[in-house]
């Protein structure tokens, strides 16, 4: 999981932006960042996890058939094109189809 900067913040809590002038995080010069779904779904800290990153991705053969499973609506195909641009109501979405998704595949508290 990458480091938390000041950009990454609390997404269902945002307050007021603060321009933080700190530059790039020591050696990182991208500015995006994308997770495989499965760190997402196995994540202890899911809210930090959407502030980190801007994109999930499914890779693996696991992550591919959840995009199958019933719980994966298309709005939350769409959500994890692009974390940066949702509101938070997007982010609520994203965490009950995280949690849905943990009791479908029946995923101990890891």
């Amino acid at each position: 999981m990458a480091t938390l900067t000041p950009a990454a913040t609390n997404v269902l809590q945002p307050g007021k932006k603060r321009r933080h002038r700190d530059g790039y995080a020591d050696g990182d010069y991208t500015l995006f960042h994308a997770a495989p779904a499965s760190d997402f779904v196995r994540t202890h800290d899911p809210v930090t996890f959407l502030g980190t990153f801007n994109r999930i991705e499914f890779q693996t053969d696991e992550e591919k058939e959840w995009l199958t499973n019933e719980v994966t609506t298309p709005e939350i195909r769409t959500n994890c094109e692009d974390l940066k641009v949702l509101g938070k109501g997007d982010f609520k979405t994203l965490l009950k189809w995280r949690t849905a998704l943990r009791e479908e595949v029946k995923f101990r508290h890891c």
